[in-house]
């Protein structure tokens, strides 16, 4: 089985994440909560984890997510056609849902 070896070796759980203690409170109880509420904002020079951080926390939350690549996606017809219709559905497990752009 070939992959990308960044894919294959990021972190998978939060034990994993390179950051301070500070930091890792705060992902912990969003974990521990199970809310990541309805915004969360991470910003910063590119390569310091956001990506990998916001991936963590879903799949340690369970949830239902719909990942996005927003550098290329200027349209309104983007919002329209593919996040709302995600977003305004029930997940069929129950799992919370997530979109992450």
């Amino acid at each position: 089985m070939s992959s990308i070896w960044v894919n294959k070796y990021e972190p998978q759980t939060l034990e994993d994440l390179v950051c301070t203690e500070s930091i890792r409170a705060k992902l912990k109880s969003m974990i521990d909560k199970k809310d990541v509420g309805s915004m969360r904002l991470f910003y910063g020079s590119p390569g310091h984890g956001k990506t990998t951080a916001t991936r963590v926390i879903i799949k340690e939350i369970d949830a239902q997510y719909k990942e996005e690549n927003c550098s290329d996606k200027t349209q309104i017809d983007f919002l329209r056609d593919v996040i709302t219709p995600f977003a305004k559905t029930v997940s069929i497990n129950g799992l919370k849902k997530i979109v992450f752009l």
